[in-house]
């Protein structure tokens, strides 16, 4: 069977994770999920960067498995050099690689080449958009390239009352830093993605602040909503409350990275809290009431994961650039890796990049009319 798509995932970059009182270094995430993944995806294939040498730590069973696709499916190619979580570029013993060493930069260019059509990595964020800018550029007239992350509505009133269908919370760290014309960017992004590649008519935006009236919110989000109402056929909402955000009013919520990245973490927190909180509330019963409560508890942790867990597995889009790039959280597990490739590959497959770029172009094409 041949290959319809190749893609790229970077196993090199990464943080190394305890699971079970053992240190698991990305490789030995990466690999089995790789695996997994292509099990489930018979037209694909993987180009691996790796530590060669870690190959040898995997379970026989995945080293069977590993020869099994090798050459046809996977090709593996022995990068020493990683980059580190504070964006160093180092190798093996700690020398100083340069940025060509990299599996990023690796990946990153052979997208841009049509070796591969997009790229799943764990690495460092900040290191990645600025080798993406080196190696093939932001669209046109963007200043930044944020992260997308989309959550589900918080209740089932939401969904089952009032059809909400959850929002994407732009950005969750691609730039911790965030001009009003930067935020500006991000919003006129998000709505091209949504309109061009999501097929949403005429997604909301909303800017999360302490309040809903006009002098709410920080200079910077004042400003760039100013900005934005200049432009054509973007349906602004202004400033907007937590609250309405989690209930789904919104289609797509604006923040800078800084603020965006303490929002994900936060949800991950309240996830795990919840969920230890309804285990407890199940220790506490009787004997008898504890077994009937368990089968209970497991649809409550179901439920709970569903409403708070990013839609991403946590993942996400790096939109902005014309190629697919796909960022996972440095200590993804196994099951995240898995499903930031399936983001990868259903990126390729829609085109979602390709049809983003299409209709940022248009909104801006519109401006530049009305402005001349």
């Amino acid at each position: 069977m041949g290959v319809d798509y190749w893609l790229g995932l970077d196993a090199r970059d990464g943080d190394t994770i305890t699971v079970k009182k053992k240190d698991v270094v990305p490789e030995l995430r990466a690999i089995p999920a790789a695996l997994h993944f292509l099990e489930r995806h018979p037209g694909v294939g993987l180009k691996i960067h790796c530590l060669e040498d870690r190959l040898s730590l995997l379970t026989r069973r995945d080293k069977n498995r590993l020869d099994e696709l090798y050459g046809e499916r996977i090709k593996i190619f022995n990068t020493p050099a990683y980059v580190t979580s504070d964006g160093q570029m180092l190798f093996i013993g700690g020398q100083e690689a340069k940025r060509e060493d990299t599996a990023l930069d690796k990946l990153l260019n052979d997208v841009h080449n049509g070796r591969i059509r997009g790229m799943y990595t764990m690495g460092s964020t900040p290191r990645l958009v600025e080798f993406a800018c080196r190696n093939f550029g932001r669209f046109e007239g963007l200043r930044a390239c944020p992260i997308f992350a989309k959550f589900p509505v918080a209740t089932m009133k939401d969904i089952l009352v009032h059809g909400r269908k959850g929002y994407y919370l732009v950005d969750v760290g691609g730039s911790v830093d965030a001009s009003p014309e930067k935020l500006r960017d991000f919003a006129l992004l998000a709505h091209s993605y949504l309109k061009g590649a999501r097929g949403v008519s005429n997604p909301s935006i909303g800017f999360i602040s302490n309040g809903t009236e006009d002098k709410k919110g920080t200079q910077e989000i004042r400003d760039a909503i100013k900005l934005l109402g200049e432009y054509e056929g973007i349906n602004c909402v202004g400033q907007v409350e937590p609250l309405r955000v989690l209930r789904g009013y919104f289609d797509i919520v604006i923040v800078n990275g800084f603020l965006g990245n303490i929002l994900l973490k936060q949800a991950e927190g309240i996830r795990e809290c919840a969920t230890e909180m309804a285990r407890d509330a199940v220790n506490s019963l009787s004997t008898i009431d504890k077994l009937m409560g368990y089968r209970g508890f497991k649809g409550v942790k179901k439920y709970i994961a569903h409403m708070t867990e990013n839609e991403g597995g946590n993942a996400a889009p790096v939109l902005g650039f014309p190629h697919t790039i796909v960022k996972g959280h440095g200590n993804a597990t196994q099951k995240d890796i898995v499903s930031g490739l399936g983001q990868t590959l259903t990126c390729v497959i829609e085109e979602v990049p390709q049809k983003t770029g299409a209709e940022l172009k248009s909104v801006l094409e519109a401006y530049d009319k009305k402005d001349g």
